[in-house]
């Protein structure tokens, strides 16, 4: 019969409970990194998918209409920031979302929507406006909220490729799924005459509206500074064009 040795080593319950707290901190230092960078994989992939789609709905909206400036639909060219709340001009640019969106849910400006989330800034306060009622809200089939308003002066002073900004177009990537937090899940652009989307705070966008538009790299107020992770100051909404102008990478926390 096979004796076990008197010299055979084995773990002591000291050893053992050294070993499991060393694993216990570096789980504890490793596992918020960890799940930080798979929420920002993830929200970076839903940003790029939305980005795609609101670009390619506003080039077929272009095509179908035969047009090369927005501002030559009637949807767009009768809209300002003074009657963009009116019925007639939501109604019309609520049946061209639908058209171009898939939306299934919508909510025209003014009227009160029991399913949109209540947004907060990256420093924890809740954001103007509440549930953005002065905006025409769209829930589309993917998921996602898309919100369009004007505000504002809309034409650029230094004109290229864009001469004018046709409306404010914010997309919740997730719905009203958490954290509904501005550059975490929520995110800006400006709607150009091209049928294009530029990053609000973006440097093209403040580039052509000096007089109306700033830019992210020199105020920190919109997602920190190009050389901070740390955000917890600001508002989020210049996030978007961090990230895009950042080779589309999230380098905050």
């Amino acid at each position: 019969m096979y004796k076990k040795s008197k010299f055979s080593k084995a773990f002591t319950l000291a050893e053992v409970l050294i070993t499991l707290g060393v694993i216990g901190v570096v789980s504890a230092l490793t596992l918020p990194i960890l799940v930080n960078h798979h929420r920002n994989s993830v929200a970076l992939a839903g940003l790029k998918v939305a980005y795609a789609k609101i670009n390619d709905g506003f080039l077929f909206m272009r095509s179908d209409e035969n047009v090369d400036d927005l501002r030559n639909l009637p949807v767009f060219r009768e809209m300002d920031s003074e009657n963009f709340q009116d019925e007639e001009v939501q109604s019309s640019l609520d049946l061209q979302m639908r058209k171009y969106f898939n939306i299934v849910k919508s909510y025209k400006a003014g009227e009160s929507c029991a399913d949109c989330p209540v947004y907060v800034q990256m420093n924890g306060e809740l954001s103007a406006g509440g549930q953005y009622d002065y905006a025409w809200r769209g829930f589309s089939t993917d998921g996602m909220i898309y919100f369009m308003h004007l505000s504002g002066p809309q034409t650029a002073e230094n004109t290229g490729k864009i001469q004018s900004i046709v409306a404010y177009f914010f997309v919740d990537i997730n719905g009203t799924k958490l954290p509904n937090k501005w550059g975490k899940d929520m995110f800006q652009f400006a709607l150009a005459q091209n049928g294009l989307l530029y990053s609000a705070w973006g440097k093209e966008l403040s580039e052509a509206m000096p007089q109306s538009q700033t830019y992210w790299g020199s105020n920190s107020s919109g997602c920190g500074s190009p050389a901070n992770k740390d955000v917890s100051t600001s508002t989020g909404y210049a996030c978007t064009a961090r990230i895009i102008e950042n080779s589309w990478k999230i380098d905050y926390d």
